[in-house]
């Protein structure tokens, strides 16, 4: 029975085009990105908040080893059609230097588990917003059953992962403003975008637009880069102007002009907004908005700059850093016995 077992395996790996972990050709290894399949197909995406991943790539021997060698090859700008329409971003990522490593990544801002009210979306006139609305608007801390909405995420100490799931409601009913924001980069757990969106509850979901990049330029450490600079930007989940539309739109536009290419669109839906709540619109494609674009490209280059800087360092502690050293140490000669002379001679 084992021999059959073997047998059907190599068999399905020969028909659907996969190889065992161990006949790739990898340059380095990579955890975080490119996961090792789970047993008997039980699925856990892995969830990190951008800034996090990024430190966590850089310190691990292994992961670090491969910065630079991972590239975004495509993405797509995606919207729930019903309830809050949820806004986020897939992301394909491939290893340049092993042509069968590729995996999907999806980022997408929420709000944190404090709730402020139940509705799903703002309101549609101006006239119909709440005390706490107004309160929000004016930049006043909001009030929730008589006392001032406090976050316990500000000082919790533990690694965020996604522990929430990104479904119609959640980008917009759970906060009025002055919540910390979840800014979230998930990782498919077996390589695929669709399987994930669904365990996700991000189905059904409409494909606004795509980009496609002609070259390895534009490397994952850009983009996260980019998320992390878009959220120290704007910590703070805000439902009237720093949502899940705010960023999904923002990070969209930053990645076209740092990667260098432009998008293509497939709907006449907008993106960044909401049908319900049709100010958003003039929102998101203000003048404003256009100069906070370019404040946060100075601000990401900045952070870049800072980003490459650093790098040797963190890659002076990989694998690859340490085998070199061993391998350059001089060995001492091998000491030659004596030749043994017969008795008498």
């Amino acid at each position: 029975m084992p021999s059959l077992f073997s047998w059907v395996g190599r068999l399905t790996r020969y028909l659907t085009g996969t190889r065992a972990p161990s006949s790739m050709n990898m340059e380095f290894q990579n955890r975080f990105i490119f996961p090792n399949h789970p047993p008997r197909a039980q699925y856990i995406d892995h969830g990190y908040v951008p800034w996090e991943l990024l430190d966590a790539i850089q310190q691990d021997r292994d992961a670090v080893d491969g910065i630079g060698h991972i590239y975004v090859s495509s993405a797509k700008y995606c919207k729930k059609p019903k309830g809050a329409q949820h806004e986020f971003l897939i992301f394909m990522v491939k290893d340049a230097t092993c042509d069968s490593r590729q995996n999907a990544l999806i980022i997408d801002r929420v709000a944190s588990p404090g709730r402020t009210d139940n509705r799903d979306s703002p309101p549609a006139n101006l006239e119909d917003l709440t005390e706490n609305d107004r309160r929000a608007l004016r930049g006043e801390p909001v009030v929730s059953n008589g006392c001032v909405l406090e976050s316990t995420l500000a000082s919790s100490q533990e690694p965020i992962a996604r522990r929430m799931s990104s479904n119609g409601a959640s980008s917009i009913s759970n906060s009025i403003a002055g919540v910390p924001a979840l800014d979230m980069c998930r990782v498919s757990a077996h390589g695929g975008f669709k399987d994930m969106a669904q365990r996700l509850t991000l189905i059904p979901y409409t494909c606004i637009a795509e980009l496609s990049f002609s070259d390895t330029s534009f490397t994952l450490e850009k983009l996260l880069n980019l998320a992390a600079t878009l959220s120290n930007h704007e910590p703070r989940y805000d439902l009237f102007k720093t949502q899940c539309y705010w960023y999904s739109l923002m990070l969209w536009e930053l990645v076209q002009r740092v990667g260098g290419t432009t998008a293509t669109p497939f709907t006449t839906m907008r993106p960044g907004t909401n049908r319900l709540v049709p100010w958003l619109l003039a929102q998101n494609n203000s003048a404003e908005r256009q100069r906070e674009l370019e404040e946060l490209v100075a601000e990401y280059e900045r952070k870049w700059q800072s980003f490459m800087e650093e790098l040797p360092h963190w890659k002076s502690r990989g694998v690859k850093a340490l085998t070199d050293r061993i391998n350059s140490r001089p060995t001492a000669p091998i000491a030659e016995d004596p030749p043994i002379v017969p008795a008498g001679q």
